[in-house]
């Protein structure tokens, strides 16, 4: 995907809500097989302090295994893209935006 000089916000939304499309923009169909897209956009609402808490001891105690990946700023976005691109970076990828 290439950068746009005109902003717009892209989704996967359904079909049925009336959101702007995008002629000929099917992203999904240049991510390479075995890559995989993550987000989450929830609050503290969605999880109770017991079932988070129940991951903590999990962590804690080593049955489950986190990996970390680099913590990126701003300005090192294009060598993040780079560790990215070569698949490279052991553990999900942060980049911290000011």
């Amino acid at each position: 995907m290439r950068s746009a000089t005109i902003a717009r916000m892209v989704s996967s939304t359904p079909s049925t809500l009336s959101a702007p499309e995008l002629e000929s923009f099917r992203p999904m169909e240049h991510i390479p097989s075995g890559v995989r897209l993550t987000c989450y956009s929830g609050g503290v609402e969605d999880i109770t302090v017991e079932e988070l808490q129940r991951y903590v001891k999990l962590v804690e105690t080593g049955e489950l295994a986190l990996q970390n990946g680099p913590v990126w700023t701003f300005d090192q976005l294009r060598d993040a893209h780079t560790t990215m691109d070569a698949n490279t970076a052991g553990g999900k990828m942060v980049a911290v935006v000011p």
